[in-house]
This record gives C-alpha cells, sequence and structure tokens, in this order.
C-alpha cells in the first residue's frame, strides 16, 4: 500500500525547517572562515609595529646626537640645551644662533662680568680669572658658532673655590649671561638674609658694568628685575677690567705750599672738617642698615653687632 501524500501544510513545514537549519557543508565552510585570518587584519598590527620601530630609532638618533653635542674636560662642562628651559622670559627675545664672534671679544666679555656677595664687609669681584677667562673663551666661541637656532648654552666652570653654572646665547645683539650658581654658592632672589640652623645664608647679585644691564621681566605687578642676568652689548665700550682699577694720574704732583700759607704767601685759615655724608659713602650707609637689620631679627648678638660696627666705620672712615 502506497503511502499517503502527506497534506500540504506539512510539506510547507519540512521545507521552512531545512531552511532554516544549516547543512553540514555550510557548517564545515563556517568553521574554516572563522579560524582564517583575513588579509585586512594583520594590517593594524603590522602598521603598530613599524610606528614603535620608527619611534624607537628617532629615539637612539636623538639620544646619540646630545651626547655628540656634550663636552666635558677638567675646568669646563659644556652642552645644548632646548630654548624652553628658560620659560616664557625667551618669546621676545629671538635666538641670534649661530653667531660669529672672535675669540678675543669673548674673551673680553669674560673679563668684564663682576659680582658681589650680599653680605657684611663684602667687595665686588671679577667673575673670572683671567687664565680660567683664556681657556673658557675659546669654547664657548665654538660652542655660539655652532650653536643651534633653537638651543642655548649651558656651561660649568669649575674652579678651586666651586663651580660657576650658567647659560649663554646670543638674541637682539647682546650675549645674555644667566648665572645659577658662582663658586658653589647658589642665587637667591630673596634681598633679605634668611636663618638656617643658626647660619646666616649668604647671596649674591651681579653687578652691571659699562655696556652691560639687568634683564627685567614683564610681571602683572610691572617689571621685575633679574639681577642673575646680564644682558651685555656685543661691542663693549673700553677695555675689560677698567671699571673696578684705580687709574693712576700721569701728571707730576703740584708743589705742596707751606702748612698755613698760600702760593700767594697769604695765611689761609684751616676750612672746618666736614662730616662725612651718605652721598659720598653710599656703600657705607648700605652696610650699616644691613648689620641692623640682622641685629633687629636677633641673627647677632649684641657684642657681634658692636665688633661688626667697629670694623665697619674702621674700613670707610
Amino acid at each position: 500500500m502506497k503511502n499517503p501524500t502527506p497534506p500540504w501544510w506539512r510539506k510547507k513545514k519540512a521545507i521552512e525547517k531545512n531552511m532554516s537549519e544549516p547543512s553540514q557543508h555550510d557548517m564545515k565552510n563556517h568553521s574554516t572562515a572563522s579560524h582564517a585570518t583575513p588579509k585586512g587584519r594583520a594590517r593594524p598590527f603590522r602598521g603598530l609595529a613599524l610606528a614603535l620601530l620608527v619611534g624607537l630609532t628617532s629615539t637612539l638618533f636623538a639620544c646619540s646626537t646630545f651626547k655628540e653635542k656634550e663636552f666635558k674636560s677638567d675646568t669646563l662642562d659644556l652642552k645644548y640645551q632646548e630654548s624652553t628651559v628658560l620659560g616664557s622670559e625667551t618669546k621676545s627675545l629671538p635666538l641670534d644662533h649661530p653667531l660669529e664672534i672672535a675669540e678675543k671679544t669673548m674673551r673680553e666679555h669674560l673679563l668684564s662680568l663682576v659680582y658681589e656677595e650680599l653680605h657684611l664687609l663684602s667687595k665686588k669681584k671679577y667673575l673670572f680669572s683671567e687664565e680660567d677667562a683664556g681657556e673658557v673663551a675659546r669654547i664657548l666661541t665654538k660652542a655660539l658658532r655652532r650653536a643651534p637656532p633653537h638651543k642655548v648654552i649651558q656651561f660649568t666652570v669649575k674652579t678651586k673655590k666651586g663651580d660657576t653654572v650658567g647659560k649663554l646665547f646670543a638674541s637682539q645683539k647682546k650675549l645674555h649671561w644667566i648665572f645659577s650658581r658662582i663658586n658653589g654658592l647658589r642665587y637667591s632672589n630673596n634681598p633679605n638674609p634668611s636663618a638656617s640652623y643658626g647660619r646666616v645664608m649668604t647671596n649674591w647679585k651681579m653687578i652691571p658694568q659699562a655696556g652691560q644691564s639687568y634683564h627685567r621681566n614683564q610681571k602683572l605687578l610691572g617689571k621685575f628685575t633679574r639681577e642673575d642676568w646680564i644682558a651685555s652689548h656685543l661691542r663693549l665700550p673700553g677695555l675689560a677690567r677698567s671699571g673696578l682699577k684705580k687709574k693712576k694720574s700721569t701728571q707730576a704732583p703740584a708743589a705742596k705750599a707751606p702748612s698755613g700759607k698760600s702760593r700767594t704767601g697769604e695765611k689761609k685759615e684751616p676750612a672746618p672738617d666736614k662730616p662725612a655724608s651718605s652721598q659720598e659713602n653710599p656703600e657705607f650707609e648700605e652696610k650699616l642698615k644691613f648689620l641692623k637689620q640682622l641685629h633687629d631679627k636677633k641673627l647677632i648678638d649684641d657684642d657681634e653687632y658692636e665688633k661688626k660696627k667697629k670694623e665697619l666705620m674702621d674700613e670707610f672712615f
């Protein structure tokens, strides 16, 4: 007996079931495709590896170039630094690098730098000796001639008193000298001395000479003077080291008249003694005021105050 023909609704249900379930051939193709790696999927990883390789190569190249631009000796260390280490102060100071400058001119600049320690009985001193200036001038001259347009020079001069650390760059026909340490003493922009463990901390400032000036920064409340920053014209007026030396007179001394008589033979009354004014000795008044501040702040006792005051009086009078 033949199987009866299934009704039409059973045929429709069987067809829908076959369409919803994938065949074994389709399952095999799907599993093979899921394990296979498309060609386009490897490209992002390949690009990432290439970027890492390029970055590593550029970093190694930069490090090797930086080391080549360093100079070290027993008396001087020198290297280039990005101008950004100076902060926003260099925005108005475009660098004139490289700069063609003579070694003789650089030596004159080094010999003209003067500083003063801000403590009692301090005197103005030259920053570099003639021996140090001769050796440092040769290296700094070469460094300025080869300086990149966007970098400044950092140098450390090693002396018996201590290291002198500073930065040098050229801008607007001037040489800019910025010092952070002189003979081992750090710079502090605090004008009032502070006590640390019972000792008065020392401070110093640069002293501008002819053709030199302090650098002034524009702040919100006005201009701020940097006493550790000297801007020096490329062509200094006069000879170096002429500011602190007393000029010797080349004229013959005039003949002295007898005491109590003038050259005409008339008797001359002695002039009354004039008290020394503060205008004649402004340095004395400033140091005396500084000494009094130390005494008022109880940084020195009465005996020390009277002793230093007597030494100060003996020096100026």
